[in-house]
């Protein structure tokens, strides 16, 4: 009887350990899930956690690619922002979800890495010279390819019912091409526009099979904001000095001209992107197309649409209004007669300066940089992305247009002039 309670009370120890165990193993298991999910470059996110998979929903979906203009990640310090366009947009729009797999470099990498931010191929990145320092192939932030995958992945097992995406690429393509020469780059910005469409490709090819079933499936509806030129920014300031003094001038002049290109060959592009819905059959061989012919099968073309928003006009219409306010002036076109809503469209809240704009305003210190505490007064948030007021206006903006209809198949279907947009 000894014997067998001992081996009784051998068992039972034995048990618990094994129990303990097994709960200590389950435990570092979801911690280092949850290490891997807040790791993940691309943060996937709607409103208020991270996600597995996307999940079938009724109501609009919102689904983000890009750089820094559309990350909704609020970095340590930084809720003075306030909501990205993007959030502004959802809100308005009353959108039932929102995943975001945009990027941005972290706050306090630099000035120990160079600047940069998402682009559109790391690869073409990657094989291009430059005058300027380059970022390290292993800090790159995802590029369009990689969100989408990223994307892709998680969203096998949905069958959408609407899903805007968003797309917002070449601003930091323009930052970090402009060091090459005029005909380097353009070349580069060709190739990147290029690619560009690509991986739009891919996109829908996942979107239509997703709905494959659908009796009358939703087109595929993309918002792409027109590039805006980055010479505009505080930050084109801090950029490097190239290792000839008259680069300087050089650099500023190709940023300008290569944003003109992009903007062009995006437009250009767009048009024959849009019209060309024969991407879908590429997937299948020819057998596969005709034994569906023989037995009467069809499937619904899913149509492309793209939203345009005119970024650059709605930011140099701040700009313009600012500085005739400043001058005291007007002209025939308006400008000068409304008040501008800034204190300054030079300065930004985050940044080197450790003066406030009125003297009297304490600044906070983050990561060895100043931030102000009245946000609204400043046009730009930090060197390379607007401040509060204006994401507000994009997002109202934007979603006016959708609204609206005002896409860009509206405008060459019904020649509604772009300037309605």
């Amino acid at each position: 009887m000894r014997f067998h309670t001992r081996r009784l009370g051998v068992f039972v120890c034995l048990t618990v350990v094994l129990w303990l165990f097994i709960s200590f193993l389950l435990l570092v298991g979801r911690v280092r899930l949850q290490l891997q999910r807040i790791d993940v470059p691309g943060r996937i996110r709607d409103w208020w956690q991270c996600h597995d998979e996307i999940t079938d929903e009724e109501g609009v979906r919102v689904v983000v690619f890009g750089d820094s203009w559309v990350d909704d990640t609020v970095q340590d310090g930084e809720s003075g922002r306030g909501k990205s366009w993007v959030e502004i947009f959802c809100d308005k729009i009353d959108c039932s979800s929102h995943y975001n797999f945009a990027s941005t470099q972290l706050s306090k990498a630099f000035p120990q890495s160079p600047q940069t931010g998402a682009i559109t191929s790391n690869r073409i990145y990657t094989n291009t010279s430059s005058t300027q320092p380059k970022t390290a192939s292993s800090k790159l932030l995802p590029d369009l390819a990689t969100q989408i995958n990223q994307y892709v992945a998680l969203s096998k097992s949905s069958k959408p019912t609407e899903t805007i995406f968003v797309v917002s690429f070449g601003f930091w393509d323009i930052y970090h091409f402009a060091s090459l020469d005029i005909s380097s780059g353009k070349e580069v910005i060709d190739d990147t526009i290029t690619e560009l469409f690509k991986q739009l490709d891919d996109l829908y090819v996942h979107y239509s099979s997703d709905l494959a079933t659908s009796g009358a499936p939703s087109p595929l509806r993309i918002i792409i904001p027109k590039l805006v030129d980055p010479t505009l920014f505080p930050g084109w300031i801090s950029r490097p000095v190239p290792l000839t003094p008259s680069s300087v001038a050089e650099e500023q002049k190709n940023a300008v001209y290569l944003t003109t290109h992009w903007n062009a060959m995006l437009e250009k592009g767009m048009e024959t992107w849009i019209r060309d819905l024969n991407v879908v059959f590429s997937q299948f061989s020819d057998e596969e197309i005709e034994e569906a012919k023989s037995q009467n099968e069809t499937v619904p073309i899913v149509e492309k649409d793209v939203f345009y928003y005119d970024l650059p006009r709605h930011l140099l219409n701040l700009l313009i209004e600012h500085r005739f306010e400043e001058e005291d002036a007007s002209d025939a076109t308006g400008f000068g007669n409304k008040q501008s809503p800034f204190l300054s469209t030079e300065v930004p809240c985050f940044g080197d300066s450790s003066e406030s704009l009125d003297g009297v305003e304490e600044m906070t210190e983050l990561h060895g940089r100043f931030m102000c505490k009245k946000p609204h007064h400043y046009m730009f948030w930090d060197a390379w992305r607007v401040g509060r007021v204006v994401s507000e206006e994009i997002g109202k903006g934007v979603a006016k247009m959708v609204k609206k209809g005002k896409s860009m198949r509206k405008i060459w279907e019904e020649g509604m002039p772009k300037g309605d947009l």
